[in-house]
């Protein structure tokens, strides 16, 4: 693994906590809005947070860990301007229940220039970055996700990133009954996905979706690259299935999506397939 110095072991979580939430009053006089952790590492020689192969706690699939969390402590939507960039990590063997970064933010907030390095730690990054919190240039490889979005604020975004060699799938959003309504789509634009061989599940799976500016390769006939419907637009496929009852792409080559847009969409108040 690509592992510099400086490194620093863990053996629990970083906590970056915004306090004094403020939410009786309006958002953006909220004093969370001013009050942020912002860790930055060097642009040209990231520091590596390393957490050593079977470290207690983190083995637990059912109850994830996070070794870096950023974190309002009264409520996550009123998370604001908070930022991690250019720090790495690498989480060794024996971890399944470890998710590297873990950000549920709103307004501003971010995770920038990170990569996480897996054997079989749960995911990359946890959480999920909307209504103007977002991850941008990250990296993650190994692993069962490398994106594992079980909660988020509306149309969580990725731009830029690449995710290789995870078990399960590359991003996944978990839309549940406490996230789902007023979400909308998973945004996720200029990525490339190399899905490893044998992987149990899509590239990307996300009920709803908007895909830009990607490539998605599967080394093994059966892969899968999106779970279901969405917009998609300049995304390179190859070796894989589209969707589970699409046309494969090409074996040899990239097929190119040019645009495309799958399952039942609302335009102008009418439902259209």
């Amino acid at each position: 693994r690509p592992v510099r110095s400086p490194c620093y072991l863990v053996s629990d979580t970083i906590w970056a906590n915004q306090s004094n939430y403020g939410s009786s009053l309006p958002v953006n006089l909220r004093p969370a809005r001013w009050r942020t952790n912002v860790i930055l590492g060097s642009m040209t020689d990231r520091p590596t947070i390393v957490l050593a192969p079977q470290t207690p706690g983190f083995g637990n699939a059912s109850s994830p860990r996070n070794v870096f969390k950023l974190h309002n402590t009264g409520r996550e939507n009123d998370h604001m301007n908070q930022l991690l960039r250019s720090v790495n990590f690498a989480i060794g063997a024996g971890n399944p229940g470890a998710v590297g970064v873990f950000l549920h933010g709103a307004q501003g907030s971010s995770v920038q220039d990170v990569s996480v390095y897996m054997e079989d730690a749960l995911a990359g990054f946890g959480g999920g970055g909307g209504a103007g919190a977002s991850h941008l240039n990250i990296v993650a490889f190994g692993g069962q996700y490398g994106v594992l979005f079980a909660e988020s604020e509306p149309g969580p975004v990725i731009a830029g990133g690449r995710f290789e060699n995870q078990s399960v799938s590359a991003v996944e959003w978990k839309v549940t009954s406490t996230n789902a309504i007023g979400q909308g789509p998973l945004i996720v634009a200029g990525v490339e996905i190399v899905q490893a061989a044998g992987a149990r599940g899509p590239a990307i799976a996300s009920p709803t979706l908007y895909l830009i500016d990607a490539t998605i390769r599967c080394d093994e006939q059966g892969g899968v690259a999106v779970s279901a419907g969405g917009y998609l637009q300049r995304v390179y496929v190859k070796g894989c299935l589209l969707t589970q009852n699409a046309t494969r792409g090409s074996a040899t080559g990239f097929t190119l999506i040019n645009e495309m847009v799958a399952g039942d969409m609302w335009v102008d108040g009418e439902r259209r397939t």
